[in-house]
């Protein structure tokens, strides 16, 4: 599973006085899990460790997201474009980062990281129901899925509950499982989104780590190459 493309990624400023405006449509019921309009916006804490032969490195910074536009190329697909910023806490300014595109359709949700595409949402959304989040990229996966091969398999684990996130109690929440491979020897990979109806994105966690396999080293969880990534959501508007 290819990870880097969801990290600091931020839109830079595309659109003007010339932006088109947003367009009509009907919404779909279960699109509430991450609901886009012009002007909404997301401000996360994230913290990651980037570990390589076994040291780590510790990061931590506050993500902007906002919608700054929206097109509709044919009836019932929008495509959003979303503006990305960090800063280094909350007193510094927020410095631009990568454009994200995200289409949404009547079947699915699918998140552009530069040419890099993931279907982060699948529709209507019921408990166990699974999809291949690699559907639209060539970067295979930890999984095997019928017609495409190597995939990673996202999943609904919990549809519908109440989540606590710090002291903050979200009432309607979807889990998305995008990876369990819980493998101590050769590679751990466990990935997990969670969203809120009406809010959207509200917490990020996954653990991706690659271990030893050399002789010396292997089975005794020397990670060669990995990465811990928390990404928590502090507030949520439209301005």
């Amino acid at each position: 599973m290819h990870v880097s493309g969801w990290i600091g990624i931020v839109f830079v400023g595309l659109c003007g006085a010339g932006c088109s405006p947003e367009p009509v449509y009907t919404p779909l019921p279960d699109a509430a899990y991450m609901p886009l309009m012009k002007g909404m916006f997301w401000l996360y804490q994230v913290d990651s460790t980037v570990i390589t032969a076994n040291v780590e490195t510790r990061y931590g910074y506050q993500l902007q997201v906002e919608v700054t536009d929206s097109i509709s190329p044919v009836p019932g697909e929008v495509t959003y474009l979303l503006s990305r910023s960090r800063r280094q806490g909350a007193s510094a300014p927020f410095a631009p980062l990568v454009t994200w595109r995200v289409q949404r359709t009547a079947q699915e949700l699918i998140l552009r990281a530069g040419n890099t595409a993931y279907v982060a949402l699948a529709f209507p959304i019921i408990r166990s129901r699974d999809w291949n989040g690699n559907a639209y990229n060539t970067l295979g996966g930890n999984d095997f899925c019928e017609g495409s091969g190597p995939c990673d398999v996202y999943t609904y684990t919990q549809v519908r509950v109440p989540r606590e996130l710090g002291e903050k109690t979200f009432s309607d929440v979807v889990t998305v499982e995008e990876g369990n491979t819980p493998d101590r020897l050769v590679r751990f990979d466990l990935r997990m989104s969670h969203y809120a109806r009406d809010i959207g994105l509200i917490e990020r966690d996954y653990q991706v780590l690659n271990y030893c396999s050399q002789p010396a080293c292997y089975g005794r969880q020397f990670v060669d190459r990995g990465i811990v990534f928390s990404q928590r959501l502090i507030s949520y508007g439209r301005r």
